[in-house]
Formats: structure tokens, sequence, C-alpha cells
């Protein structure tokens, strides 16, 4: 009779343990992206036959007169991916 209660108590099972959660790896690899932007405008003097004269032109200035608006921006980046 001790064998069939020891058989029931085999069905029933043990709880079990949840596993440990695995331990997460870190990543050796640092990305860095940096985007630039810049916008042309001119400030100074000139000076040509002896007559010098200031100059103060802001960017919005160049675009109201500019034939190629595209040369007066440049848009770029910076990228670097390290392992």
């Amino acid at each position: 009779m001790s064998a069939a209660c020891g058989a029931a108590a085999a069905d029933v099972g043990m709880p079990q343990k949840a596993p440990p959660p695995q331990p997460r790896i870190e990543s050796s690899w640092t990305f860095t992206i940096t985007p630039y932007a810049w916008l042309t405008n001119l400030n100074g003097s000139s000076t040509v036959a002896n007559q010098t004269k200031d100059i103060d032109v802001t960017f919005v200035d160049l675009m109201r007169h500019a034939e190629i608006p595209k040369d007066l921006i440049e848009l770029s980046g910076f990228f670097e991916a390290r392992g």
C-alpha cells in the first residue's frame, strides 16, 4: 500500500523552480551620430582701388538674391562605430 501512495505522489510532481535569468551580454560596440548644417553669410570689409567698403550680408539676404541657393547651405554628418 505504501508503494501505491508513492506512485500517486510521483504522478503529482514537485513544483519546479523557474530557471535563473540568463546574464545579459553587454555589447562592446558604441555608435555616434552627429549631424551638421552650415548657413553662409558674409561679414567683413573689401578694399578695391583704395576704397574700403564694409560687407555685412546675412543668410536671408543671400537667399533673396542667389540664383543657386543650394550653394549657400551644407548638410553633412559624422558617423562612428567602435567595437
